[in-house]
């Protein structure tokens, strides 16, 4: 019989495995660029820093490319993230003058495959019973990451930053190396902060994290707290300049004006005319179960994980022999703490857009999953609660 530890392991590593095999097979089929992941704004973006010598883009010249010959068109660019991950491209094509973007995929697909391995290696590290451990190895299927990952764009970067931060905080929350697993989570701080939502998901997840655990920063040297401060210093500082230079950290281009006003007769996907915050707001959340315009179960792990937060807050269990995880605990709060207080920026930022715009494109899913490893583990972790609930009466 197989011990179920491994066991576990066996069904978390088969999940990242099929998991590599479906995201390849859905490249494959996907030419370059693909337009639904923004691909070809991503891909532009890179190429406009390098035909025109710049480091940072002039956002009010700053154009569509044809992928193929390399040249400009005459479609505005509405990507307008800072240059921060574009400048790794960069600095690759200054050595490597011969890559060309199917490169440039091949790359974020190696920073999405190191992200899910990560991801794997996080089941591992919680030692789930199999009932979870299966659970958590569905959870990017039921999500349908294999349909959206290893596209090029700065999503691959930040989810590895996110999934970097999530394993470091379970070291942090079990006392092993603290200041080994702050350095970590700040570097995984800063990969995420390559995109705004990954800066504010992951930071405060981060910061969440810390002040769960102050008497551990008590403990760390104080190399580590330069190290952080240097951190946030960096993270911050290309949002400081945009909102100087722009007057918002996320910045309303000429480039995104233009896909506004060509979407003004997009189909609305059921929007009414004019809608009041609280009807709109409702709109906006249900958005986030229609990501892929396809037949989906998104909204099946939303409502898992909000239950499970549920779940963990007001349910105990009371077998003798069930010891509850504080790690996973904390990591509830953290994610949950984290991800209401980005939701409610998001749903701010994303209102002012449909009051002055009518726009209703902003209910992506895609931004929250940087922390796609804190949300498997604590739906997991749940799992394994509610399971010693069950078996309460005959402890």
């Amino acid at each position: 019989m197989i011990r179920q530890d491994r066991a576990s392991a066996i069904i978390l590593w088969y999940g990242f495995l099929v998991l590599c095999l479906l995201t390849l097979q859905n490249l494959e089929q996907c030419p370059i660029p693909f337009k639904a992941i923004d691909e070809q704004g991503h891909i532009s973006y890179v190429l406009h820093l390098i035909q025109h010598h710049r480091w940072w883009p002039d956002f009010s010249q700053f154009m569509m490319f044809d992928i193929a010959k390399h040249t400009e068109l005459g479609d505005p660019n509405y990507i307008n993230h800072p240059p921060t991950f574009y400048w790794l491209m960069k600095l690759a094509h200054s050595v490597f003058p011969w890559w060309e973007p199917a490169h440039y995929r091949t790359f974020t697909l190696v920073l999405y495959l190191l992200a899910m391995a990560l991801y794997t290696r996080i089941g591992l590290k919680l030692a789930m019973p199999i009932p979870a451990s299966i659970l958590f190895a569905l959870m990017p299927f039921s999500l349908y990451m294999y349909l959206q990952i290893g596209f090029f764009n700065n999503d691959g970067l930040c989810m590895l930053g996110g999934m970097i931060a999530t394993w470091a905080s379970v070291r942090w929350f079990r006392g092993e190396q603290p200041a080994r697993a702050f350095l970590w989570m700040a570097i995984g701080l800063l990969f995420a902060s390559v995109k705004l939502t990954g800066l504010l998901l992951v930071g405060i997840y981060v910061f969440s994290c810390l002040m769960q655990r102050r008497s551990h920063i008590r403990t760390l040297p104080r190399a580590c707290l330069v190290v952080g401060i240097a951190t946030m210093l960096l993270c911050i500082a290309p949002y400081i300049y945009l909102a100087l230079t722009f007057g918002s950290p996320a910045p309303t281009t000429p480039g995104q004006l233009a896909l506004i006003r060509e979407c003004v007769g997009c189909p609305t996907q059921g929007a009414t005319v004019h809608m009041a915050f609280i009807e709109w707001f409702g709109f906006f959340l249900a958005g986030f179960a229609n990501q892929l315009s396809v037949a989906e179960i998104t909204l099946l792990p939303i409502l898992l994980y909000a239950a499970s937060l549920v779940l963990l807050a007001f349910v105990r269990p009371c077998p003798a022999r069930y010891t509850p995880d504080t790690a996973l605990r904390a990591i509830a709060i953290a994610s949950a703490t984290a991800t209401l207080i980005t939701l409610a920026f998001h749903a701010a930022f994303s209102w002012q857009r449909y009051r002055d715009y009518g726009w209703i494109y902003d209910s992506i899913l895609r931004y929250y999953l940087p922390l796609i490893g804190a949300y498997a583990a604590v739906t997991s972790h749940a799992l394994t609660h509610w399971l010693a609930i069950k078996k309460a009466p005959h402890a």
